[in-house]
């Protein structure tokens, strides 16, 4: 899909227990490693208890960074080569599948990006 196609950048809005899935658990995120994709991430402070984010930190680089925000974030979203915007349009966590809007539209992806970029600056590079 979408991930598949992305040459250049991801930047991903999301909750630490969603962004803890992906990152760990999929495949897909490794072959994005492998293609040179820079990937950014914005999410929540984790827990005290989550020894994840401390092994995420050490696969910082310049293909990856990650910061996050001192509150739950307030989207879930994410731009593929500023090209392609998905935009999760449910607030619940349920077992079924959640929507998600997608859309190239430039006028669309152009203001999900500013305010992931907005975020972005916010958002701290430690979970101090």
């Amino acid at each position: 899909a979408a991930d598949a196609a992305t040459t250049k950048n991801l930047d991903i809005i999301s909750d630490w227990p969603t962004a803890k899935f992906l990152l760990f658990n999929l495949d897909s995120y490794a072959k994005l490693r492998a293609r040179g994709v820079k990937v950014r991430l914005i999410t929540e402070k984790p827990s005290a208890s989550d020894k994840k984010h401390k092994e995420l930190s050490k696969q910082c680089s310049e293909l990856f960074e990650i910061r996050y925000l001192g509150r739950a974030v307030p989207m879930k979203a994410a731009v593929y080569d500023g090209k392609v915007a998905n935009l999760r349009v449910r607030t619940h966590q349920d077992n079924d599948m959640i929507p998600s809007l997608w859309s190239d539209n430039a006028a669309f992806v152009q203001v999900i990006m500013a305010y992931y970029e907005k975020l972005w600056e916010q958002a701290q590079s430690d979970t101090r």
